[in-house]
């Protein structure tokens, strides 16, 4: 990933800026066919109405946004289909991640196209576990939401490629190397790749992971 800080916390807003009047984006990742950016609107500002020839996915990071017609609030997600002309528009000050991606159905799972999503309602707590659902599966992308009963961690390790680490729900302590962060709500992480990392769920905790590969 570029134009982000590794293996630190970070609050979006620290990665964008968010302008009066203005819609801004940032490039964080491309390779192949995928890109991953940020885009902040100010409020009442939008994008218009385009045709892609890949599909998207959008995070709302925060604030609230129109997406084609559906309203979408912090921490709700959406898919939608190539070739299908939407514009997007602010309805609050937002900071959304936007994924571009050629994505055939067989690497797409639990996601509905054109259908708005709260991720951390798409999967359940399990007693003394860690539960996991796929939502993209690719050899250069993987997007998958994880619950941690309080107390659950996973063990050291390491990725081939950087991971964006974003809590949906709770608090988890981070080991990056030898520094121990938490991070919660609000916050996020890029776990770097090749680098030792865990995480351990200080209270019942629910995250999205972007692995870039």
């Amino acid at each position: 990933m570029q134009n982000i800080n590794k293996g630190k916390i970070l609050k979006v807003t620290d990665i964008i800026a968010c302008k009066d009047k203005q819609t801004i984006s940032k490039k964080l990742y491309s390779k192949n066919d995928c890109w991953i950016s940020l885009f902040s609107f100010d409020k009442e500002t939008d994008i218009s109405e385009e045709y892609y020839d890949q599909a998207k996915i959008y995070f709302v990071l925060n604030g609230k946004v129109k997406i084609a017609d559906n309203i979408l609030a912090t921490n709700m997600a959406i898919c939608l289909a190539a070739d299908k002309p939407f514009g997007i528009s602010s309805i609050a000050k937002s900071i959304i991640l936007e994924i571009t991606i050629k994505l055939e159905e067989d690497e797409m799972h639990n996601i509905v196209k054109g259908k708005q999503i709260e991720l951390k309602k798409i999967i359940d707590y399990v007693d003394e576990s860690i539960a996991n659902i796929d939502l993209v599966t690719k050899s250069d992308l993987k997007m998958m939401v994880l619950a941690f009963d309080a107390g659950q961690s996973l063990s050291p390790h390491k990725a081939k490629g950087d991971a964006l680490l974003i809590p949906l729900e709770g608090k988890a302590k981070v080991k990056v190397d030898s520094e121990v962060y938490e991070i919660k709500e609000g916050e996020q992480i890029v776990l770097p790749k090749d680098v030792m990392h865990d995480v351990q769920a200080v209270t019942k905790f629910k995250m999205l992971i972007i692995l870039t590969m």
